[in-house]
């Protein structure tokens, strides 16, 4: 019996502290929103709570997550931080994210190799215009 009453009153934990801190910041609503991995440490029951109130909230929310299935239900806009410290904004969920990004990317690939070809073919032009050049200004 000495053990169990050692065990009643533990201490808070930082985890605990850290989800009190994070419910009582949900509720007041605030403006702006950031949370960084917020199903980190949640169950399966309190991570679909989370999902169906964030999904509705009203203001700006900001999250990062390594969770697809969750960004495809909070999320209706993304913001992609590229290499070159540009924000880009995508419509949609994470997959439409995904999805457009790549499209993109395999657009502007393209594009490029058409460039180089048609440098190349300007570049194969000019040297054959100027051989003609330089046979006119002989005759």
């Amino acid at each position: 019996m000495a053990y169990a009453c050692h065990l009643r009153s533990p201490p808070p934990s930082l985890l605990h502290f850290k989800l009190t801190l994070s419910g009582q910041a949900l509720f007041i609503k605030p403006l702006l929103l950031l949370l960084d991995e917020p199903t980190n440490h949640l169950d399966l029951e309190a991570v679909v709570w989370l999902e169906a109130y964030l999904s509705k909230y009203p203001h700006c929310l900001v999250l990062t997550s390594h969770s697809q299935d969750f960004l495809n239900n909070v999320c209706s806009q993304v913001m992609d931080l590229t290499v070159d410290r540009k924000l880009v904004y995508y419509g949609g969920n994470y997959d439409t994210y995904v999805r457009t990004k790549d499209e993109l990317e395999t657009n502007q690939t393209k594009a490029y190799y058409k460039q180089q070809d048609e440098i190349a073919h300007i570049k194969k032009f000019i040297a054959s215009a100027g051989t003609y050049v330089l046979s006119l200004s002989d005759c």
